[in-house]
């Protein structure tokens, strides 16, 4: 018997499929949301776009843009041509990880309509609801071994929005994309809301811009290309770490957006995932000494040399919720 050969699909075709209405959502959610992302990552980091100094003021424009498609380093992905009936599976997630946590609660209710006269419906029976649960448990292994997201983010580089710094680039200021088709393909996949993704890019795209092109209180900011050499660990790191600091603030303003961050996080390569223990073990006033620190060195900076500056703040800095210190960063997530 000849055997078929393999169909796949590539990335490129797969995002013909996003609703062209997501570009609207996406710029609906990254207004709503770039005053109060600048706000607090202003205040957490204690860097700003903007400086006096010898009677003069000096800002950086970081515009927020936004392109269709995607960065050209994904563009080569390819698929299994069941893609799309992933796709469909990943677009009720939702319903299906809530089917099997509530479960035994549906079935009590469902029990009772035995002995509810005012509602004409008959239970469904033990023997329905465990075939149903299975369904939906097995379904979601499927999609958790297949996990088509981890594939699209399994480059070392931003995907869904990047930060591109200045001087590398021609121009005196960086910029920010954000690739609105890819974030609708990609919160289809995880089963989110597109505005919940829009708000976790753009936080991580601008936690870039601060921590590389923000000034510090003497007017200092971090050299373009020692950043830009510097580990992609500590690079990613940072803006992971604020990012995380950022949405637990504005956790009030968009309550799901930090639930959707660590969803994606667990789905990113080990870089984006540099900063959980700077949360665990430091406070946010010791990584904040540390990120100062790289900033100033004449060189790039390893993940190494940056694990041992936020050590060496910690050491420096009074025990958490001792002498004033704002203690560690939560890592409970709100949803």
């Amino acid at each position: 018997m000849r055997r078929e050969e393999k169909v796949t699909i590539r990335l490129t075709e797969l995002l013909r499929s996003v609703d062209p209405k997501t570009e609207e959502r996406v710029e609906a959610a990254r207004r709503r949301a770039n005053n109060a992302v600048r706000t607090t990552l202003r205040d957490r980091t204690r860097l700003s776009l903007t400086t006096e100094g010898e009677g003069q003021r000096h800002a950086r424009q970081v515009p927020v843009k936004l392109k269709p498609g995607m960065p050209a380093h994904v563009a080569d992905v390819e698929f299994d041509d069941d893609i799309h009936v992933l796709l469909e599976l990943s677009r009720i997630r939702r319903l299906m990880e809530a089917g099997v946590a509530d479960w035994s609660s549906y079935q009590e209710v469902d029990a009772r309509l035995e002995t509810t006269d005012s509602i004409a419906l008959d239970p469904l029976g033990a023997q329905a609801f465990e075939h149903h649960k299975a369904r939906f448990e097995a379904l979601l292994e499927i999609l958790d071994a297949r996990d088509p997201v981890a594939k699209i983010l399994a480059v070392e580089s931003d995907v869904l929005g990047v930060y591109l710094y200045g001087l590398r680039r021609g121009a005196p200021h960086g910029e920010i994309e954000l690739y609105w088709a890819i974030i609708g393909l990609v919160s289809d996949l995880l089963g989110v809301h597109v505005e919940d993704l829009t708000i976790v890019v753009l936080t991580h795209e601008l936690a870039h811009a601060y921590t590389q092109a923000g000034f510090d209180i003497d007017g200092q900011v971090w050299d373009t290309f020692n950043f830009g050499d510097s580990d992609l660990a500590v690079k990613e790191g940072l803006a992971q770490y604020f990012t995380h600091v950022c949405l637990q603030a504005k956790a009030d303003a968009f309550p799901s957006a930090f639930g959707v961050f660590e969803t994606l996080r667990k789905r990113q390569p080990a870089a984006y995932s540099a900063h959980v223990d700077w949360v665990d073990r430091s406070t946010p006033e010791a990584v904040r000494r540390a990120m100062l620190e790289a900033r100033r060195r004449r060189a790039p900076v390893t993940r190494q040399a940056f694990d041992d500056l936020v050590r060496s703040a910690t050491a420096a800095l009074p025990p958490r919720g001792v002498g004033g210190s704002r203690g560690a960063v939560s890592r409970e997530v709100r949803s």
